[in-house]
This record gives structure tokens, C-alpha cells and sequence, in this order.
């Protein structure tokens, strides 16, 4: 999953430093070296990658990882994943 491209995929926010992050939710439409960019019902939201645990498509990925160029993160070696067992 950390390897994949993420736009176009279903991204939430599922842990977060900062609390008024929490359960952001849309699709995922631009990605900077430290931001993803998320549309939801109220708009692009600009969510930065550090100190965020984002579920992609069921699995939950830590944002600390996702930091880097796009193109740089499809050719790396180290992948650490969980797949969600449940929304709660």
C-alpha cells in the first residue's frame, strides 16, 4: 500500500496530534512531499503526512512513513501495513 499511488483513493484521518483532523474523510486528489490533499463535503482539506495515522482503503498507514516525494516513496524497500479489522 505504501508503495501504490495514493490519489484517487479513499483516504480518512484515523488518529491525529492535532484533534480537529479526526475522521476527515474523502478522496484523495493531490499529494505534496509533507500533505495530502483531501476532498470532503466541505471542500479540499490540506492534511500534513506527520504525526497522522491515515486509513487508505482499509488499511491503516502512519503518515510519518508516507513523508517524501511520491515518486521517490513507489521505489522504497521498507513497508510496514495493518489491515483494519474494524470502523469504530
Amino acid at each position: 500500500m505504501i508503495r501504490d499511488e495514493l490519489l484517487g483513493r479513499h483516504v480518512t484521518v484515523f488518529q491525529a496530534a492535532n484533534k480537529s483532523l479526526l475522521h476527515i474523510q474523502g478522496e484523495c486528489v493531490d499529494e505534496t512531499k509533507y500533505a495530502l490533499y483531501i476532498v470532503t463535503k466541505q471542500g479540499v482539506k490540506i492534511v500534513l503526512k506527520r504525526n497522522v495515522v491515515f486509513t487508505i482503503d482499509s488499511f491503516l498507514v502512519d503518515g510519518n512513513i508516507l513523508i517524501g516525494r511520491p515518486e521517490k516513496r513507489t521505489k522504497q524497500k521498507v513497508i510496514r501495513w495493518q489491515r483494519r479489522k474494524s470502523i469504530q
